[in-house]
């Protein structure tokens, strides 16, 4: 009941929803924060058709903690956990690349995915889109993730998610290359 923005965001249609849509100001003495999440207007969202994304779950949660430290020593690697909460027939974003491998792992629902071409060089942690705009071609590949499924995304590779008249929940293990300063 008190995870704060950024752990908790909301998204619908490739856009993020304002924080203060479902975030007010929290005052503590001299302390301000306007990242007070009011469940309410989370779950009045969702039902608008807003993805909840929570993400950082290795800061929130322990057991995600002590999972993300094993996958870390497992993979050489700096680990994410996230949590994509999104309602019947919605897509939380539009065709887009990260920058860092991911593995989604669906746990309830489906989630219908379309993989397309890889950005031209692989990006680094720092790298954002181009300022040239993502011309939406057809997919090169077309999957349905159910219960208990994987899948890999590579950095770079632009992907996007729906789900399908199910609520979808899925989990992605984010995996962010080392660099030389790590």
């Amino acid at each position: 009941t008190d995870i704060r923005y950024p752990c908790l965001r909301l998204v619908r249609d490739g856009s993020e929803v304002p924080l203060s849509d479902y975030a007010r100001e929290l005052r503590l003495g001299p302390h301000i924060s306007q990242d007070w999440i009011i469940n309410e207007e989370v779950f009045a969202r969702y039902n608008l058709g807003a993805t909840i994304v929570l993400q950082m779950l290795q800061h929130c949660v322990p057991a995600f903690g002590d999972s993300a430290n094993a996958l870390e020593q497992l993979f050489n690697a700096n680990i994410q956990l996230s949590c994509f909460i999104t309602p019947p027939t919605a897509q939380g974003f539009t065709a887009h690349y990260d920058t860092y491998s991911f593995f989604a792992i669906q746990l309830h629902g489906s989630k219908h995915w379309s993989l397309y071409d890889r950005t031209p060089l692989l990006p680094v942690r720092d790298d954002r889109e181009s300022v040239n705009e993502w011309v939406p071609v057809p997919p090169t590949c077309e999957l349905t993730l159910n219960p208990g499924d994987a899948l890999f995304v590579p950095r770079g590779l632009y992907h996007s998610a729906k789900t399908s008249v199910d609520p979808s929940v899925h989990m992605t293990v984010g995996i962010f290359s080392p660099t030389l300063l790590d």
